[in-house]
């Protein structure tokens, strides 16, 4: 197969961003020595737009529609993007060329104080972009205070730290990726992993995805060194999932997935921002049939009140 010598990587410019990026090049260069990797910076909407909700600014695809115009206009070659940020529906031209080994699924709340969410002091103020994390949060403890945060991680980190709130609600997968570089910051900070019977994760999330051209199709061979079949099969019944709710990441719904021999097994949640109601439920099957699997639990939830929490949601705005 013949390779390119060179090949730009399209990132967001955070520090975890970066990390992650750095993680996957790293991962290239043990099976191709050969080949130098330059790192291209691209600032995305939901980079420079962060006073508004993601919501408010159009929930599918904030993180990554300017690298992917990048990726159309050849001015990089592969990107890398977290699994959760990457919508449901690619544009024509691409695709995805690796689904890298999925880290811990769960969320993690982050404290000063050594909190776990059953120890939050009544009316804690409580910070996450996420009303998927809003809604279980507020189902979990009705008297918290969730507000609104914005910004990269580390953004998120410096304010939980100047006492802006009393805890932040993060993936684990982010944080793991992120504190081996920012030992200084997370040395001051407590992380409570939250259970999946708690919290569910949002689709994709502790996955990497990487996206190439479709015509590039000895790129995408060189790729697939970063593919975890195991971490595709759940991908595959989530973005099902996702995609039968027609939602982007900013809909309050999770969804956890274990591959075990030839069997996936899912549970999955709808939840109203305000945490109630709050509907949960499980399926399971053969794992080549997992998309199907997703689109079925999907469609489960939203005939047993689902629809009518979204259908609120999106008259809202």
């Amino acid at each position: 197969m013949k390779k390119n010598s060179f090949y730009r990587v399209g990132t967001r410019s955070s520090l975890l961003a970066l990390a992650q990026t750095r993680a996957v090049v790293a991962a290239l260069k043990n099976g191709y020595p050969e080949i130098v990797f330059k790192l291209v910076r691209i600032r995305t909407l939901g980079d420079w737009q962060q006073t508004l909700p993601l919501a408010q600014i159009g929930g599918k695809g904030v993180f990554i529609k300017e690298i992917e115009e990048a990726l159309l206009a050849r001015k990089i070659d592969f990107a890398v993007h977290s699994l959760k940020d990457l919508p449901t529906e690619l544009p024509d031209g691409l695709s995805v060329a690796a689904i890298t080994r999925r880290l811990d699924s769960s969320d993690c709340l982050i404290s000063a104080g050594r909190f776990t969410i059953e120890s939050l002091p009544s009316g804690a103020l409580v910070g996450t972009s996420s009303l998927r994390r809003q809604a279980q949060l507020l189902y979990l403890r009705p008297d918290l205070n969730v507000i609104p945060l914005r910004g990269n991680l580390d953004t998120r980190l410096k304010k939980l730290l100047r006492g802006e709130f009393q805890a932040i609600v993060l993936a684990s997968a982010g944080v793991e990726r992120l504190s081996a570089h920012s030992k200084k910051i997370f040395s001051k900070l407590h992380n409570a992993r939250i259970p999946q019977a708690q919290m569910l994760p949002a689709v994709g999330q502790g996955s990497l995805a990487i996206e190439a051209r479709t015509e590039d199709l000895g790129l995408l061979r060189l790729l697939k060194v970063l593919h975890h079949a195991p971490s595709a099969w759940a991908s595959k019944a989530e973005r099902s999932f996702l995609a039968a709710l027609e939602g982007g990441c900013q809909v309050p719904a999770g969804i956890s997935t274990q591959v075990r021999g030839v069997k996936i097994h899912l549970q999955a949640m709808i939840a109203a921002p305000t945490g109630q109601p709050c509907l949960r439920a499980r399926s399971s099957g053969l794992k080549e049939n997992a998309q199907t699997l997703g689109a079925a639990l999907a469609k489960r939830l939203l005939s047993s009140g689902g629809k009518k929490i979204l259908e609120q949601i999106r008259r809202r705005g």
